[in-house]
């Protein structure tokens, strides 16, 4: 487990959030990245519903940054 930034020994909610949105990330480069193996070995129902969890992954970092901008945690 990565280990988190504490302030006097409680995890930072910006740290945390930070991390969550580059998982995320993360998650939309490999979904896309299967669905293009996918596509290229004519599998395209397996090549479509991964591209369709890169854009869900997608729009869930955009979805955790906009609630973390609107409460005030991320600048």
């Amino acid at each position: 487990m990565t280990p988190f930034e504490t302030k006097a020994g409680i995890p930072s909610e910006d740290d945390m959030i930070m991390q969550l949105v580059e998982k995320l990330r993360e998650s939309t480069d490999l979904a896309y990245g299967i669905s293009h193996l996918n596509n290229a070995k004519n599998r395209t129902d397996r090549g479509a519903g991964f591209s369709q969890f890169g854009q869900r992954f997608e729009q869930a970092a955009k979805l955790v940054l906009s609630f973390a901008n609107r409460s005030g945690r991320i600048q």
